[in-house]
């Protein structure tokens, strides 16, 4: 069958630089093969199959040079026709040909700023480079196809990388036993694009409390497995439009483990869906479905896992709360701490999200158990197991409490000094000052933008030593006295030592003022729906949601129109040739609301036609 080389639907190849293998300059080399409809209509043969589904099927197709993989994304004609599935073949020399790879739409194309649906990502059988690819259609017809087609040629190879593997290191500051991170490949040594930056997705930050894991779906008989690396994050960061690799550390059969996204501890991924914010995503390199991870895999992985377990204090073998951020609103679940993307499924809003996955493989999904009792038998340190901060409002001010459950997973003695006892109330500004006593371990509560005084953040003393194994719960509470909306987070002291990382950071609200809100001046007359928008302002803290109410002008009663709205416009449909009045008011974070607004000059509104309303947004970020 005779190759089509379709030059005139190629894109650009894309060619960010990374280093090469000898350290000099070099090309991450990438293109595309687009289609619109009356490409596929030329091109896409209809072809009868088993099944009896409408199918598509193209001719081999002659790429612009060789490449390793391959990934569909696609636009269906009719949003809520047929379900699509597009498969793709690989070939050497146009005559022998790989078996199909078929995937149906993994990633929604609501996640995608590209606003095409995405399958997967296949690799060419062993990882030998293809010079042909063929496509084929099933479900219905599509008004857009796109092929990427990745190498990740030309960048460092697995043995040089994993030379540069920065060495094992001890985590946190306090001079106990604690888990050794293990070695890991910097994204400047694999031969990440960006090096350590994110230009095209900045770093947002949340602290983890559950880890995710998750499988490439890629190939298992490569061999250079930091050129996988660098293939994957082409399609994350190029194809799909994220603009960084999702995960936040990837590892491969030898071993290997390599740094994924950018930006450091505790910046999110994109790896889960509803669930990016509070995980940390790990993936191996492979397809799980019916084969075991290699025994250097799942040790790396469960080193991996200690050493994030114990950094971020997450027992390994719990469930634990997490929200899911959803467009329809957040919802609070349970979940294993240390979980397989599959138990995070199901918590979609709308058909069109993500609701099902497989993923990490039935093989390494099985094995999840072992993995967490390998982990938790590798971590050693002193641990905030589970961490509260509460507020009660009083008379004069408001009360923070304090609650946090420490364990001792060492093999030696925890000194604990018993001052400020467990229960100590501290009045704002206060601190805690004693006799240098090198060694002891306290309980800290610190704060954004702590003044000069107090020069110590508030402390708690664990009553006494910790016994190897032993946990013990350590309550104390500040009474606030200046109102603020700021971050507060607790971390364990050890005096003349040094401090563990932040654990629990909670934004405290401490605001008794009511927000102000206002309807902005409008022209007086409206054809069609009647255009009204308003804002909102708060000296202390953020306005959360508005309501506005609507009357027939000039004395009509009040009603309802919009409850606990987080949009700042809005379109009234009303009855032509009647005059309406609005008025809003505003609601804070603290659940402060202020009174309506009377209505200023030009919120009145004579309606001349009438054709329905929706809101419009963008909504207030909160």
């Amino acid at each position: 069958m005779a190759s089509l080389p379709l030059a005139s639907t190629l894109g650009v190849a894309f060619q960010p630089p990374v280093r090469a293998a000898d350290g000099g300059p070099a090309r991450l080399w990438a293109a595309e093969l687009a289609f619109d409809a009356a490409d596929l209509a030329d091109v896409a043969r209809p072809s009868a199959w088993p099944d009896g589904r409408p199918t598509w099927l193209s001719p081999p197709l002659a790429a612009p040079r060789p490449f390793r993989a391959a990934s569909p994304l696609w636009l269906p004609r009719d949003a809520d026709g047929a379900p699509v599935e597009v498969a793709v073949r690989f070939s050497s020399d146009g005559s022998a040909w790989s078996d199909w790879y078929t995937s149906d739409a993994e990633i929604a194309a609501a996640m995608t700023p590209r606003d095409l649906h995405a399958g997967r990502l296949f690799f060419t059988p062993d990882g030998q480079r293809a010079r042909f690819v063929q496509f084929r259609i099933h479900g219905q017809p599509l008004r857009r196809l796109v092929l990427a087609l990745h190498d990740g040629e030309g960048g460092p190879s697995v043995a040089t990388a994993a030379e540069e593997a920065e060495p094992p290191l001890r985590t946190l500051e306090l001079a106990l036993p604690t888990t050794p991170r293990p070695p890991i490949i910097a994204r400047g040594a694999w031969g990440c694009p960006d090096g350590d930056k994110s230009p095209r997705w900045p770093p947002e930050y949340a602290p983890p409390t559950h880890i995710v894991i998750h499988h490439t779906v890629t190939s298992n008989a490569a061999t250079d497995w930091a050129q996988q690396v660098r293939i994957v994050w082409d399609f994350h960061a190029r194809t799909l439009g994220w603009g960084d690799v999702g995960y936040h550390y990837l590892v491969d059969p030898q071993g290997n483990i390599y740094q994924g996204r950018a930006g450091g501890d505790n910046v999110i991924g994109g790896h889960t869906f509803a669930f990016n914010r509070g995980t940390v995503g790990l993936a191996l390199l492979g397809t799980f479905v019916g084969v075991q991870p290699t025994p250097a895999a799942r040790e790396a992985l469960a080193q991996l896992v200690a050493w994030t377990c114990t950094r971020r204090s997450i027992e390994p073998r719990v469930q634990a709360a997490i929200t899911a951020e959803r467009s329809c609103g957040a919802m609070a679940v349970s979940k294993p701490t240390v979980a397989g993307h599959r138990d995070f499924a199901g918590h979609g809003c709308s058909p069109t999200d993500p609701n099902g996955t497989s993923c990490p493989g039935d093989v390494l999904y099985q094995e999840l158990g072992n993995l967490r009792l390998r982990a938790s038998s590798i971590m050693r340190g002193l641990f905030i197991t589970e961490a509260k901060l509460t507020t009660t409002k009083l008379a004069e001010g408001q009360r923070l409490d304090v609650r946090v459950t420490v364990w001792n997973n060492t093999t030696q003695v925890v000194r604990g000094d018993r001052n400020p006892p467990p229960g100590f109330a501290y009045q704002e500004g206060e601190s805690f000052s004693a006799k240098p006593a090198t060694g002891f371990v306290r309980i800290g509560l610190d704060y954004a933008a702590r003044p000069a005084q107090p020069q110590y953040p508030y402390r708690w003393g664990l009553g006494g030593d910790l016994q190897p194994g032993e946990r013990r719960t350590i309550a104390g509470a500040v009474i606030l006295r200046t109102q603020r909306a700021t971050d507060y987070w607790l971390t364990l002291v050890q005096e003349w030592v040094g401090f563990a990382e932040e654990f629990a950071r909670t934004r405290i609200v401490y605001d008794l003022t009511p927000p102000k809100a206002a309807l902005d001046p409008q022209p007086a007359h409206a054809f069609g729906p009647i255009r009204i928008s308003w804002s909102g302002s708060d000296a202390i803290s953020r306005v959360v949601s508005y309501d506005v109410q609507v009357r027939d002008a000039p004395s009509g009663d009040w009603t309802n129109w919009l409850a606990n709205t987080s949009a700042t416009i809005g379109l009234y449909k009303g009855k032509a040739s009647k005059t309406y009045e609005f008025r809003v008011r505003a609601r804070d974070e603290a659940g402060n609301v202020s009174e309506f607004a009377a209505a200023p000059a030009g919120a009145t509104r004579t309606l001349v036609v009438s054709e329905g309303y929706r809101l419009a947004l963008p909504a207030i970020r909160r």
